[in-house]
C-alpha cells in the first residue's frame, strides 16, 4: 500500500486508530476546534 492510499484507509476506516494514538488525538482535537 503506498503512503497516501494508507491515508486514504484510515480516513475511510473512521478516527477509531486515529483515537487510539494520543499525538494523533490532539491533532484531531485541534483540527475540530477549527472545523467547529
Amino acid at each position: 500500500m503506498n503512503k497516501i492510499q494508507t491515508r486514504s484507509h484510515f480516513a475511510a476506516q473512521g478516527q477509531l486508530k486515529f483515537a487510539d494514538r494520543p499525538p494523533i488525538k490532539g491533532l484531531k482535537d485541534t483540527s475540530s476546534e477549527e472545523t467547529s
